[in-house]
């Protein structure tokens, strides 16, 4: 058990069991290591979306993820990866830090010298930096770590600095990484309005199962183990379900498995306050048991200590004369001559249930200047009695919504450009008949007139606008004046294409001929891939590049994906040559030099039941097998049955099992040296992978084969 375990071991150099399991290195230390970088496909997604609108986008970019979420990873992996045009400036934001001292950082961050101490000529200087760098093609990107720790003074510096404009968009490009918490200061009124239309939010997901033991076995990789497997299905699913698979606790709980040598399904409930919520619910919910029953024992003891004072108290008369004493107040009750008889006496006060009103009507008793007659008789002091007026019940109102409305979505997401009023509908909840909605365009922002309104529901409303004849992206709000202002989204106006063909040229109309008759060690350049068919096309005519391109067909995710080709060159360094070329006509897009073997195994791949692709290349063609790995869906799954620096041990491993044809290898670098890794199949999802394993020869069943994610090694790969 691990009783006396201290988190603090989680961060020593060199963990005891490093020996005992022949680790290189603590495979679930703290620090950040880009080798040890781990991406599911949803995090690829996001990694490329953020990528994507780092570059090309006029918003102002949040990633939110609490502690733990790999925040800091992915910042380290996104700037790694990022473009060759970019200027980085990083900080690492902090409490202390006011918006002078920020805006100095920037300064520094973007090679400024001899600053000066006014903060006006400061931000003059930057931005002549900015504009200088816009002007020599390079991106001015600002990307803050910890974001949520800026006051708010420095969060409007750095909205206000997201909205200065260079001529081809925003003169700084910032990307702020943040806990959820920097919602509170986003919320002020002063940023606001402004936060809600330039920010494009993107939040951290936690791992799912499978996510949890792909990431333990990737790092258990990573770290140099390569024997029988370390953590059971079971002790897996544990992981995960008391680290609700957050990237940091998954670290601490493998740790603890790790270091515990005295059972194989160690005991988490000791190691951090944070894990085991259930577990600490019900010892809390126990604890207050206890509470309860001492304190009712504390009670029935002082009662039954009492017990002869309370007889005496009751027995002595003291209650009884408490009860039957007169209260020291004037009694006054009308008499009612009809049901009353004179000689009865008038109920005491303690015995009428209309105490309450009788208080009330002793209040009618009139001033001695008023005009009423007086009354001979002393006990009459009042003959009748004015009924209360009873109105009517008002109609009960349905309460109005007390939160701001809320959008779940807009349609259409995208539409053509063009000058007539064109209608979308918003769907979502708590909107109202007074609802006001504000359009924003690049450079521009409107609040639509009521006649372009339509509330036709609280969960639904239509508008009309004019998108222009200028491909733009929109934002939408809506505004409540009672209740404030919703969420933005988003749609798109698109160019209008009419019938634009593929370009067709050479000797092979079909794109898709023409590929397959490529020398398969020829490169072409990829301008684009896209699901959006229309996106291709309007990105040629953006560019100019009709009859210069060819447009094919493969499959991604399960969906139609499509990837604009440009140019066959017989070697990498003609393609890189054209390359360069390209980017000097204005074309702001980075190409991808790809070679053709690649594209043909796409274009080849077919989709049976469980095995995608059937054929494998050669044993002794490297690059036809990394190709095929390649054209590989990345959201599919194989089994990886071997890793190591000698080639040849592996070739051995394949004669030795008969595994010609039927397997592929990959070549990357671990710690400076040559890896090879060796994988079996295509898989559709885990648990069809999870089965393959299981059917295994019994020789390679017992080598716990690893399943993998095809986006994991492709991560891999490229690096």
């Amino acid at each position: 058990m691990m009783n006396d375990y201290n988190t603090e071991q989680l961060h020593r150099l060199e963990p005891a069991y490093l020996d005992r399991f022949g680790l290189l290195e603590p495979p679930f230390a703290s620090s950040i290591d880009d080798r040890f970088y781990f991406q599911t496909p949803e995090l690829t997604q996001q990694l490329n979306m953020l990528t994507h609108m780092t570059q090309y986008s006029d918003m102002l970019l949040l990633v939110e993820g609490a502690e733990g979420y790999g925040k800091t990873s992915l910042l380290q992996y996104f700037v790694k990866t990022g473009k060759e045009n970019w200027h980085v400036c990083r900080i690492n934001a902090n409490s202390m830090m006011d918006a002078d001292q920020l805006l100095f950082r920037l300064a520094e961050g973007f090679g400024l010298d001899g600053l000066p101490g006014n903060s006006v000529e400061l931000r003059e200087m930057l931005l002549e930096k900015l504009s200088r760098l816009h002007h020599n093609d390079i991106l001015p990107v600002t990307i803050i770590d910890d974001a949520d720790e800026l006051s708010q003074e420095s969060i409007e510096l750095v909205y206000s600095l997201a909205e200065e404009r260079a001529d081809d968009g925003p003169m700084l490009h910032m990307v702020l990484f943040a806990d959820p918490r920097i919602e509170n200061t986003l919320q002020a009124s002063s940023i606001k309005s402004l936060s809600d239309r330039i920010t494009h939010l993107i939040e951290l997901q936690t791992f799912n199962a499978e996510d949890t033991a792909e990431y333990i076995h990737n790092r258990l990789n990573v770290a140099g183990y390569h024997g029988e497997e370390l953590f059971s299905d079971k002790l897996l699913k544990k992981i995960h379900k008391q680290s609700a698979g957050v990237p940091a606790k998954i670290n601490e709980l493998a740790h603890i498995a790790l270091d515990d040598d005295e059972t194989a399904e160690p005991d988490f409930e000791t190691a951090d306050d944070r894990y085991g919520d259930e577990e600490q619910k019900e010892h809390k919910l126990s604890a207050f048991r206890i509470i309860l029953f001492a304190s009712l024992g504390t009670v029935i003891a002082a009662v039954l200590w009492q017990q002869d004072r309370i007889n005496q108290f009751i027995e002595g008369g003291e209650l009884k004369e408490m009860l039957t004493s007169k209260p020291d107040v004037e009694e006054y009750m009308p008499k009612n001559d009809i049901n009353t008889p004179e000689d009865k006496p008038a109920d005491k006060p303690e015995d009428s249930p209309f105490a309450e009103t009788k208080e009330k009507i002793i209040q009618l008793k009139p001033e001695p200047d008023q005009d009423v007659a007086a009354d001979p008789t002393p006990d009459k002091k009042l003959e009748t009695v004015q009924a209360p007026v009873i109105s009517e019940p008002k109609q009960r109102e349905e309460p109005k919504p007390t939160e701001p409305p809320a959008i779940s979505k807009i349609e259409p997401a995208t539409i053509k450009a063009n000058s007539q009023l064109t209608e979308l509908v918003l769907h979502g909840k708590n909107f109202q008949p007074n609802a006001k909605i504000t359009v924003s365009w690049t450079g521009n922002s409107k609040e639509l007139e009521a006649s372009r309104i339509t509330v036709d529901s609280d969960s639904r409303i239509r508008l009309s606008i004019n998108p222009g004849r200028n491909p733009d992206k929109w934002t939408v709000t809506v505004s409540v004046p009672d209740t404030g202002i919703s969420n933005t989204v988003f749609f798109n106006t698109i160019a209008t294409i009419a019938e634009n063909k593929p370009a067709k040229s050479g000797d092979n109309a079909d794109p898709h001929a023409w590929v397959m008759a490529q020398n398969k060690d020829h490169f072409s350049l990829q301008l684009l891939g896209s699901h959006s068919l229309q996106a291709i096309h309007t990105f040629i005519n953006q560019h100019e590049l009709k009859d210069k391109t060819r447009i094919i067909k493969t499959k991604h995710k399960g969906k139609d994906w499509f990837i604009l080709l440009s140019g066959s060159y017989p070697s990498q360094a003609k393609a890189n040559s054209a390359m360069k070329e390209l980017a000097q006509t204005g074309n702001k897009n980075k190409p991808w030099v790809r070679r053709f073997a690649v594209l043909q195994k796409q274009l080849q791949q077919q989709a049976p039941a469980n095995i995608v692709a059937k054929t494998r290349p050669k044993l002794d063609n490297l690059q036809a097998h990394e190709a095929w790995i390649w054209s590989q869906n990345p959201g599919h799954y194989t089994l990886q049955l071997l890793g190591t620096h000698n080639i040849s041990s592996l070739k051995s491993f394949i004669s030795q099992h008969k595994l010609r044809g039927k397997v592929v290898y990959y070549h990357t670098q671990r710690d400076g040296k040559d890896w090879f890794a060796l994988v079996y199949g295509n898989y559709t999802d885990n648990s069809k992978a999870k089965t393959a394993a299981d059917q295994l020869p019994s020789d390679l069943k017992k080598r716990k084969p690893w399943i993998r994610n095809f986006s994991a090694i492709h991560a891999e790969m490229d690096k």
